[in-house]
């Protein structure tokens, strides 16, 4: 008996750590690719100065924040502000962010 929960404990540990280190060591990559993703997808400019990833607070669902939100406007009236806000939480399950294809967006 001992020796399974020291198993299990070597599976979800690994696991654990990974989950907790993603948002550091690749923030800057998922704040260029979500910008990327959200302008090819609007008509519209999308910025946010910061983003965050917590696997953690609602789990099993993905907490995204986005820190000062800016969505301008392109064509017909260019340069209007549609859009600012200080703070945007999100929550999407984690199958629903790793998907390759754009159904669960």
């Amino acid at each position: 008996m001992f020796k399974k929960i020291i198993r299990l404990l070597g599976v979800i540990f690994p696991l654990f750590v990974v989950l907790l280190s993603i948002p550091f060591f690749f923030k800057d990559t998922i704040k260029e690719k979500t910008i990327e993703w959200v302008n090819n997808h609007l008509t519209a400019e999308v910025s946010f100065d910061d983003i965050q990833l917590n696997f953690l607070s609602n789990f099993p669902k993905t907490q995204i924040t986005l820190n000062k939100l800016k969505v301008i406007n392109e064509a017909p009236f260019k340069g209007e502000t549609l859009f600012v806000a200080e703070k945007i939480d999100l929550n999407i399950s984690a199958l629903q962010l790793i998907s390759p294809n754009d159904q669960y967006w």
